[in-house]
């Protein structure tokens, strides 16, 4: 086995199940929930033989699974995961239970040369049951322990002969067992009520496995995708299955149908599920199409397009005419940025309050580009979420052009979250805060924007009052836990014109982009004195500090990072000296 350091490909396995998908799921599981728990009281009760009800039944039971394997089988081609070959190893097994269930089961299809037994037919109807769960399990294991395995071409066609001999082998030994042994292995049903050994030895542990199965995997996707969420409705009809059957006690009660109508939900639910999403996806596709698409030509040259999108489509990606206008959007919007980008919505009102990492708008930058149709351009983009967290996206804008007729057809653009690695890079591991490297590629990138006469830029120098004190009395914890809730205290006290961040120490930094009043310096300062003030008590012990500010103004073309944040420093070391508890503005004669 190897991994490849290409980007994977896009699956089944991996397409982000939304919230409408999701509530399906749940409401679908919750009706056969509903439906089986409504029977429980009838179980028992008799009903009529039918001779065609499980052939039918089972016989479509089959051809789904089988269906259901071509396509997974077509997803591990795609993707050489060795976990989907695992699945499509389980549906294999599971369907040549049905199948041999079937032809087994008194009174159906019996072999001119034997006549099955009572007791054969329910050896594998435990033993098809217990395969599901297992393979889930053993997917699960995989894709938390394997998931960035990537198999060769040949190790992939290794592995499926592998599967596909063992599956086979498997099957064709616990028929045989079953069939060849029948009279001596114990009875699981007795004059056609089930036994407790079939009770407590074989369908209460299948449950079990089903239930842990489905905590397991869930634990692992969350049902995150599409996949997983229909995943975890099969499961739930396989633990219902089993259990109706308990109750029921006897073939051809209700409990047995019932048990039947579970048995085809969780067998075909999943290949159901997929095979909506595959329709859905048609009609969203052909009403584009009839939108924007009239002539041969035009078709052909949409084509490229939405090709180019799909090959980004694990990110957000949308595609926009020259005035942001959108004309496509892959839906994943709603998910990064908690609201949803539709059809026919403006991209400039759309990334409001969005801003660079390296400083300035991206509603500027993207006008700008607009504007020139230049080259494309990749930047890291933060975004304040409605929760008051701030997140990174990097976002790529290409424009698209026909290389050979240079004609211009739109703009792609796409977002991928990173703020896990921006994080890393550019915040305080303790407070969360920009860190120092932040406060200066901040300060490098507005110097070398300012010019003469531009509105200044500001650099607030916090120090704490008191805070060695609290460090020596209550030790190092009490202090970090401080440090935090000052950090809170900045957040809420700063607004999109202000950035909060930690310099070291007890040392913070607030970085105003541009300074219209002095006044509103003043009324900052102000306010963070205050706060910081009202901090009392931290894990209930009681503290005492301040904080004594320093503040310098970037108004000068030729004033580098290092100068301002120094004459932030002095100014702050003048509040101290003048009392602590303060502010100072800088100033060259102090």
């Amino acid at each position: 086995m190897s991994k490849h350091d290409e980007i994977p490909a896009y699956t089944l396995f991996t397409m982000p199940s939304n919230r409408l998908q999701r509530r399906s799921a749940f409401v679908i599981g919750l009706i056969i929930a509903i439906i089986t728990l409504m029977c429980v009281p009838f179980a028992r009760l008799d009903l009529p033989k039918s001779n065609t009800f499980l052939p039918t039944l089972l016989g479509t039971v089959i051809c789904f699974e089988w269906m259901t394997i071509f396509v997974f089988y077509n997803q591990f081609r795609i993707h050489r995961s060795p976990q989907i070959l695992v699945l499509c190893a389980g549906y294999a097994y599971t369907s040549l239970m049905t199948l041999a269930y079937l032809l087994l089961f008194p009174g159906y299809f019996p072999p001119t040369y034997y006549r099955p037994g009572n007791q054969t037919a329910e050896y594998l109807y435990v033993f098809w049951h217990a395969g599901f769960p297992l393979a889930i399990l053993v997917y699960t294991v995989m894709e938390r322990w394997f998931k960035e395995v990537r198999w060769s071409e040949k190790q992939a066609l290794r592995g499926t002969v592998l599967l596909g001999v063992g599956v086979a082998c498997i099957v064709a030994c616990i028929v045989y067992s079953s069939v060849v042994f029948e009279n001596r292995l114990p009875h699981l049903m007795n004059f056609g009520l089930v036994s407790r050994l079939f009770t407590f030895g074989f369908a209460l542990p299948i449950m079990v496995l089903s239930c842990a199965a489905f905590a397991f995997y869930y634990r692992l996707t969350r049902a995150s995708t599409v996949t997983s969420s229909w995943f975890c409705v099969a499961l739930l009809a396989n633990v219902l299955d089993v259990g109706i059957v308990l109750c029921g006690g006897n073939r051809f009660s209700l409990g047995w149908y019932v048990s039947k109508f579970d048995t085809f939900i969780f067998s075909n639910i999943v290949l159901a599920a997929i095979i909506y999403e595959f329709i859905q996806m048609y009609v969203k596709m052909t009403g584009l199409y009839d939108q924007s698409l009239k002539k041969e030509r035009k078709i052909s040259e949409q084509n490229k397009i939405i090709e180019r999108m799909m090959a980004s489509s694990h990110e957000a990606v949308t595609m926009c005419d020259n005035r942001g206008v959108v004309v496509f959007t892959n839906g994943r919007f709603e998910e990064l940025f908690g609201r949803a980008l539709s059809t026919g919505d403006s991209l400039i009102t759309y990334f409001q309050g969005m801003r660079l990492l390296n400083g300035g708008v991206l509603t500027e930058e993207m006008l700008i580009y607009f504007e020139k149709t230049q080259a494309a351009f990749r930047e890291f983009v933060t975004h304040r979420a409605s929760d008051g967290e701030t997140y990174y996206y990097e976002c790529h804008v290409t424009p698209i052009r026909d290389e050979e007729t240079t004609t211009f057809y739109g703009h792609l653009i796409a977002f991928g979250n990173r703020t896990e690695t921006v994080h890393k890079a550019h915040n305080d591991e303790l407070t969360g805060l920009p860190n120092r490297r932040y406060i200066g590629e901040w300060l490098e990138r507005r110097v070398s924007l300012q010019e003469t006469g531009e509105a200044p830029y500001a650099v607030l120098f916090l120090d704490l009052d008191g805070f060695k004190q609290v460090n020596d009395t209550l030790g190092h914890e009490i202090g970090d836990r401080l440090l935090q809730e000052v950090s809170a205290v900045l957040k809420r006290c700063t607004d999109e014109q202000c950035i909060a961040a930690r310099w070291a120490g007890d040392e913070f930094v607030i970085l105003v982009e541009r300074v219209e009043h002095y006044v509103n310096l003043d009324q900052l300062a102000n306010s963070v004195i205050a706060a910081v003030r009202q901090i009392k008590e931290i894990k209930g012990y009681p503290v005492t500090i301040s904080g004594s500010i320093g503040i310098a103004l970037g108004n000068e073309a030729d004033m580098d990072a290092k100068t301002i944040l120094h004459q932030a420093d002095q100014a702050m070391y003048e509040a101290k000296s003048n009392g602590k508890n303060r502010y100072c503005f800088y100033s060259k004669i102090a």
